[in-house]
């Protein structure tokens, strides 16, 4: 369904977003698709959108800003395959399987570490 799409939509009212991530921004990412995410500003979602490049953020509540952001992708074709390659590149470094468990790794090394000394 997502693939299939041409922009999805994260809307989320005020207060929802402050230390989580939807999973479907991870499949909507997945999918190389451009995402308008209307979530609180410096919330987890919010950094994740700003730092993968991967879609337009809107302040939650504001229909007029979701709608200028919905213009905005409809009208600009490779703005929304930018940003679509973007969110795909972002979760294909960050997220696979392997990614995730070098993280893992990594912070196991430190907690070990730490406690040696």
């Amino acid at each position: 369904m997502y693939a299939s799409s041409d922009v999805c939509l994260v809307p989320l009212r005020r207060g929802f977003t402050a230390e989580s991530v939807p999973c479907k921004v991870f499949t909507i990412t997945a999918a190389a698709r451009p995402l308008i995410a209307s979530v609180d500003k410096d919330s987890d979602t919010h950094r994740f959108v700003q730092e993968a490049q991967c879609g337009l953020w809107v302040e939650p509540e504001n229909p007029k800003a979701l709608a200028e952001a919905i213009l905005a992708l409809y009208s600009d074709r490779e703005l929304r395959e930018r940003l679509g390659r973007n969110g795909r590149e972002y979760v294909e470094t960050h997220y696979t399987r392997q990614a995730i468990a070098r993280q893992y790794a990594e912070l196991l090394e430190e907690v070990v570490e730490s406690r040696i000394v």
